[in-house]
Formats: C-alpha cells, sequence, structure tokens
C-alpha cells in the first residue's frame, strides 16, 4: 500500500507571527541578516517538521522535477541585530523584535543569465513568497519561502528537457542560483530587510529517484522490497534534497511509475 505523502508545510521553532502584508519602504536594511539554509526536520511523534536554527548549514540544495513541479522550499536561519529597546522603569515597551513576512526571490542560472519565467502574463525572473516568523531582539528563528516558484520551475523542467533532445543527449542538471531578500517590520512598525543571500540549488529530472529491480516481472519499474519498505522514511519535502523510493513519489509523478521521462 502506497504511503501517504507529507506536504512541505514546515512548523518553526521559534514562535510564528502572523503575517499579513508584505512591508512598504525599508527603513532599517540588514537589521536582520540571513545565516544559512537548513534541512527541516522530522518529528515522527507528531508528523510534522521543525526548522533548528542550531541544525547544520547546507551548502546547496538539489530540486528533482520528476517528482516536485511545485518548485524548491527553502528553511532560511534569520538573525535580528537589533537590541531590546524594552524600559520597564520607564513604561518603555518592546519595539526591537521583528515579524517576518516573507521573502523576495531573484533567479539566475550559475552563468548569471535569468530564469525567466511567466506569472500571469508578465515575464521576468524575480517573484515575492510568502513566510513567517519571529525574531527577538539579537535573537535567531527559521522562515520557510519558496527559493524556486512553479512557475520558475516549469521553466527549468522545460529547458533541461531541451538538453535530453539534443543529439547525443546532454544530461538533464543544471544550477540555478537562488538570490533572496527576507523582509520583516519590527514591533515599533519599522520595514526591515536582509542583505541578499544566495543559494545554488542544483536541478534534475529523475536524480533523486531509486528504483528496484523486479526480476520476475521485469515490466514493473517500482517494486520496492519489503525490507525497504520498513525502513522508508518520508522527506518533508518530496523531491528535493535527499533521495526517495520510487512507491513515496505523488501520483502525477509518472517517471517514478515507467522510468520514462515525458519530453
Amino acid at each position: 500500500m502506497k504511503r501517504t505523502v507529507r506536504g512541505a508545510v514546515v512548523s518553526v521553532v521559534a514562535a510564528l507571527g502572523a503575517a499579513a502584508a508584505s512591508p512598504a519602504c525599508v527603513e532599517y536594511p540588514q537589521s536582520i541578516i540571513v545565516t544559512k539554509t537548513v534541512e527541516p526536520e522530522l518529528k515522527e511523534d507528531t508528523n510534522t517538521c521543525l526548522v533548528n536554527p542550531g541544525a547544520e548549514a547546507l551548502i546547496n540544495g538539489v530540486l528533482d522535477l520528476e517528482v516536485s513541479e511545485g518548485g524548491y522550499v527553502g528553511a532560511l536561519i534569520v538573525k535580528n541585530q537589533l537590541r531590546i529597546a524594552a524600559y520597564p522603569e520607564k513604561a518603555r515597551v518592546e519595539t526591537g523584535a521583528v515579524y517576518l513576512l516573507g521573502a523576495s526571490v531573484r533567479l539566475t542560472f550559475a552563468g548569471g543569465l535569468p530564469v525567466t519565467s511567466d506569472r500571469g502574463g508578465q515575464q521576468g525572473n524575480e517573484f515575492r513568497t510568502s513566510g513567517s516568523g519571529y525574531l527577538p531582539p539579537g535573537g535567531e528563528a527559521g522562515i520557510t519561502v519558496n527559493l524556486i516558484d512553479g512557475a520558475a520551475a516549469r521553466t527549468i523542467k522545460a529547458q533541461l528537457g531541451s538538453y535530453l533532445k539534443q543529439t547525443p543527449p546532454a544530461e538533464a542538471v543544471d544550477i540555478v542560483v537562488a538570490n533572496v531578500r527576507v523582509q520583516g517590520q519590527t514591533l515599533g512598525g519599522l520595514s526591515v530587510e536582509s542583505q541578499e543571500f544566495q543559494f545554488p540549488i542544483t536541478v534534475c529530472r529523475g536524480c533523486l529517484v531509486k528504483f528496484f529491480e523486479d526480476k520476475a516481472n521485469p515490466t514493473n519499474k517500482c517494486s520496492v522490497p519489503g525490507d525497504a519498505l520498513k525502513e522508508q522514511k518520508v522527506p518533508c519535502n518530496i523531491g528535493q534534497n535527499r533521495a526517495i523510493e520510487c512507491n513515496l513519489c505523488p501520483d502525477s509523478a509518472t517517471f517514478c511509475k515507467t522510468g520514462q521521462r515525458v519530453l
């Protein structure tokens, strides 16, 4: 029986603030900084994923577009450089804490060319992605945002398909760089923005899927042995960073059933 695939909903270790709108003109640039990208950790007893600011940094990501056409979800760790502003003796409330509101992302290929995609009739390589998080003064927390959105994922998948159509076929792999700035608002009402943080993502078609040979039925491309089924762990975000057995793919991923890419 096929196991249910988790969505990419991630709970953040720090308290999350509700994010209603993007910030206006930035008044204090780089009062917050993005320090790294991490891999969300599975909490099996609650079937949720957590972003731990103390986790090891990812040097780069991997996105398999045969499995996940929705894009790449990044877990960014953000630090608040503002100091504590509260002064109880003078009845001064805290204004240095920051609610994170999301991020702006600009996508390029490793060589610098823009990843241009259509978003509702608008062509470009930039988009805004929602997210939420709470940063106490001097503290840090995680925020999950789309570093590659669905529009860009479709564009990149088509680009990789063109490599496979070459004679001889080229490898369906490339590198996309997500240039991301996280925005937020202090409790005092000031808009803040991080520096531009670059995160390279290897994009591919079929590189993260494990197949098992079925000698009794060679036409069965996805026959997972019983011992492998017992040891299976579904990652927080299917189709990125970690290899998975073919039976864990979403139903829409026909490559996992046939082993054939649709070009």
